[in-house]
């Protein structure tokens, strides 16, 4: 039998779904459905990376976005690309909300300063200047001062 090359690619899969979407050790919400394409996920806060797999529908399609994923506090946007045979593009999202713990604030000598969690976090203005103190041998407190 002989066929043209359009209707060998009008044969071709066009399931992009799913058939199982999971972040390892935590529930998503909502439960998953092929066609649902959004989902949230809430974490400690001191969960910095998560494993997230699954199952396509159809075999011959292709997906990116499966694996170890790191985190910061707050939202993080994770987008599963699910490309069928015929190269119909289907993204899945999960919203990994990684849970922020409430700042510690320090009263010295009638100033508050708070204490954050991951320095990484924070974006200081241009006319602030970092300082590290030193509390003991295992903690490091940066402080931001301003600079006049």
């Amino acid at each position: 039998t002989l066929k043209t090359q359009q209707e060998i690619i009008d044969s071709y899969s066009k399931n992009n779904y799913l058939s199982s979407l999971t972040v390892d050790g935590y529930t998503l919400s909502p439960e998953f459905n092929r066609s649902v394409t959004e989902y949230t996920v809430t974490l400690d806060s001191n969960v910095e990376k998560i494993n997230v797999s699954g199952t396509l529908e159809d075999n011959t399609a292709s997906v990116e976005g499966f694996g170890e994923k790191q985190l910061t506090d707050g939202e993080n946007i994770i987008n599963i690309n699910v490309t069928s045979q015929s190269g119909n593009l289907l993204t899945y999202v999960i919203k990994a909300n990684v849970k922020e713990l409430n700042p510690i604030i320090l009263k010295i000598d009638g100033d508050d300063y708070t204490v954050v969690k991951k320095k990484s976090a924070l974006t200081a203005p241009t006319n602030y200047l970092e300082t590290t103190v030193k509390l003991n041998q295992d903690a490091d407190l940066a402080i931001k001062d301003i600079k006049v």
